[in-house]
C-alpha cells in the first residue's frame, strides 16, 4: 500500500499470522499424557513502512505477537511456579510465560544514504546477514536468535533473528571488483539483552528434554557486563565480498561478542566474585574474534552450484563437566553450607580455538517426469562441522572433559558433524508447494526429518502445514533421576526428545 503526504510516499506492507502447534509426543517432563494437546497458539501482526526523503531512505519495522497460554503450557507454567515459587530458593520466581512469549517491539529502524559514487551507509537498528549456511551458523554471528518460542525450525531467519543498533558502511571498489563492509557497533548502543540468542531457559515448550518446568535463571543470571564480556564495549567487524572469476568469495574479520551464552559458576576455581550475579553463577556472551571465509560458484560438469563457509575462532570459551565433588571456588570438602556441583557443565571454563566449516551444494533436479512437478526441484546438501583443535576428548569421569551442552553430561568430541538435506517441489505454478528437510548427526546417532507443504491462494494468503519429527540414541536422560549419570548420551537432537509437534501456519501478506 502507497499514501501520499505532500511529496513524500510511504509504502506500507506486511502480514497477519496465525500459528497452531500440536504435540505428537507425551512430554515426560510432565505428568500425565500431553500427546495431542496444542503446545502453541501465537498470533502476529507485522508491519513494516519505508519512505525516499531526498537522498535518505528510512525504513521502519514492528512486530506485536501474542500467545494465550494453552493447556500444556499451563501444566508448565503450574510446575515451573510450584518448584520455584517459594523456598528452598533465595529469590522466589514465579514466571509468567506470557512475559516470555509476547511481543512488542520496534524490531528494525535505520536509515540509508549514500556519499558519493563509492560509499553507502545504513545506520540504526537492522540485520545484517554475513554467511551461506542453512540451520546452523558459522560465519552468520553477527546477531543472535530468539529460540524461545520455535526452536530453529522457523524457515525465514530474518522472523528470529535479533537486530542490533549499528553502523554498516559499504565502500565499493570496482577497481578490484569489490566491496569493503564494515560493521561498528558502538558500547552503549542499544539494549543489553539484545546481545546474543535468547534459549528456552524457563522450562517452557523448546527447553531441553527433563528441563521443562525448570527454572534455570533461578540459579543463573545473565550478567550483561561479565569482564569477559560487557556488551557496553565497541565491537566491529571487516567483510570483502568480490569476485575471483565465475566465483564470489567473501573474506571476514569480527571482533563481537559470542551468540551463544557460557556458564560462569562459583564452582569454577578462577572465577571473579564481581562476574557472579546468580546464586549459582552468571551467564554471560564472550567476546570473540572470528576470521571467515565463504565462496560460492557455479560447477558445469555437475551442473551444481557449490558454497562453502569456513570460520575459524580464536580462544572459544567452553563449559567442562566439573564433578559432583567439586566445591565452590576450589574448597576441599564440601561441608557445612557449601555444596557440592549440582549439576555437569558447571565445573570451569575451558578456550579452544575452533574452526566451524560448511560445505553445501544446490541442484536443480528435472522431476517433471518422475514426480510431476511443474519445473525442476531444488535439491540442496549441507555438511556443517564443528572443529575443536588440540582437543583431546576425556572419558565421561574426567572433571577437564567439554560438556556438549549446559546442564548435560554428554561429553563434546573433537569434531561434531550434522549433515542436512532438503527438497523443495513446486506444483500448480508455484501454488502447492511440498518441501522434506532432513538432518542427520553422525557424530552421536541423532536427527530431525520436517516435511512440510507451503500453500498459496491468490495474492495474499499462505498456508504452511509442518511436522516436526527429532530422533536420538534412546531417553538416556531418563533413565535415572541423577544428573551426573541420566544426561551422559544426550547430544543436541536428544534435547528435542518427545518434541514432535504438527504446525499449521496460516499468513495474510498485504
Amino acid at each position: 500500500m502507497q499514501y501520499d503526504i505532500g511529496d513524500t510516499q510511504i509504502n506500507v506492507g506486511g502480514y497477519l499470522r496465525q500459528y497452531v502447534s500440536t504435540n505428537l509426543s507425551d512430554n515426560k517432563d510432565l505428568r500425565g499424557d500431553d500427546q495431542f494437546d496444542v503446545s502453541m497458539l501465537r498470533s502476529v501482526v507485522q508491519l513494516n513502512a519505508d519512505t525516499q526523503v531526498g537522498p535518505l531512505f528510512f525504513k521502519a519495522i514492528g512486530r506485536i505477537a501474542r500467545e494465550p497460554l494453552t493447556r500444556y503450557s499451563e501444566d508448565l507454567e503450574d510446575q515451573h511456579n510450584a518448584r520455584f515459587g517459594g523456598a528452598p530458593f533465595f529469590v522466589p520466581r514465579k514466571t509468567d510465560f506470557n512475559d516470555q512469549y509476547n511481543e512488542d517491539e520496534l524490531r528494525e529502524f535505520y536509515v540509508a544514504f549514500d556519499a558519493g559514487d563509492r560509499f553507502g551507509f545504513t545506520i540504526g537498528r537492522q540485520q545484517v546477514v554475513w554467511g551461506e549456511s542453512d540451520f546452523f551458523q558459522a560465519m552468520d554471528i553477527v546477531h543472535g536468535y530468539d529460540f524461545r518460542w520455535r526452536a530453529f525450525l522457523e524457515p525465514e531467519n530474518e522472523d528470529t533473528r535479533r537486530p542490533l543498533a549499528m553502523i554498516n558502511g559499504q565502500i565499493k571498489v570496482p577497481e578490484f571488483d569489490g566491496t569493503l563492509q564494515v560493521l561498528l557497533r558502538p558500547g552503549g548502543w542499544g539494549r543489553d539483552h539484545d546481545i546474543g540468542s535468547l534459549y528456552d531457559t524457563f522450562g517452557g515448550r523448546w527447553a531441553p528434554q527433563k528441563d521443562r518446568g525448570t527454572d534455570i535463571p533461578a540459579f543463573l543470571r545473565y550478567n550483561y557486563r561479565h569482564s569477559d564480556g560487557d556488551v557496553q564495549d565497541t565491537t566491529w567487524g571487516l567483510r570483502w565480498s568480490g569476485l575471483a572469476g565465475p566465483v564470489q568469495y567473501t573474506l571476514n574479520y569480527l571482533r563481537w561478542f559470542g551468540t551463544d551464552p557460557v556458564i560462569d559458576s562459583i564452582w569454577n576455581p578462577t572465577a571473579n566474585m564481581g562476574d557472579l550475579k546468580g546464586v549459582w553463577g552468571s551467564l554471560y556472551f564472550p567476546k570473540l574474534s572470528t576470521y571467515g571465509f565463504t565462496a560460492s560458484g557455479y560447477v558445469e560438469p555437475v551442473d551444481a552450484v557449490f558454497s562453502t563457509e569456513i570460520a575459524y575462532t580464536k580462544d572459544k570459551p567452553y563449559n567442562m563437566l566439573g564433578s559432583p565433588d567439586n566445591c565452590p571456588f576450589g574448597g576441599t570438602g564440601c561441608g557445612g553450607t557449601l555444596a557440592g556441583q549440582p549439576l555437569p557443565s558447571l565445573g570451569g571454563v575451558t578456550d579452544r580455538d575452533t574452526i566451524r566449516a560448511m560445505v553445501r551444494m544446490d541442484k536443480q533436479l528435472k522431476t517433471e517426469g518422475w514426480l510431476g512437478t511443474a519445473r525442476p526441484s531444488l535439491f540442496s546438501v549441507q555438511v556443517f562441522d564443528t572443529w575443536l583443535l588440540g582437543y583431546d576428548p576425556r572419558h565421561n569421569g574426567d572433571p577437564l572433559a567439554i560438556v556438549d551442552g549446559p546442564g548435560h553430561a554428554a561429553i563434546k568430541k573433537e569434531h561434531s558433524t550434522v549433515a542436512t538435506a532438503i527438497l523443495a517441489m513446486n506444483y500448480r505454478y508455484d501454488t502447492i508447494n511440498p518441501t522434506l528437510a532432513a538432518g542427520w548427526d553422525p557424530s552421536n546417532n541423532g536427527g530431525f526429518f520436517i516435511p512440510s507443504v507451503d500453500l498459496v491462494y491468490g495474492e495474499h494468503w499462505r498456508i504452511r502445514f509442518e511436522a516436526d519429527l527429532f530422533f536420538h540414541d534412546g531417553d538416556s536422560k531418563f533413565n535415572s533421576g541423577d544428573p551426573w549419570t541420566a544426561s551422559t548420551d544426550t547430544h543436541l537432537f536428544g534435547y528435542f526428545a518427545n518434541n514432535n509437534q504438527l504446525l499449521m501456519r496460516a499468513t495474510y501478506q498485504f
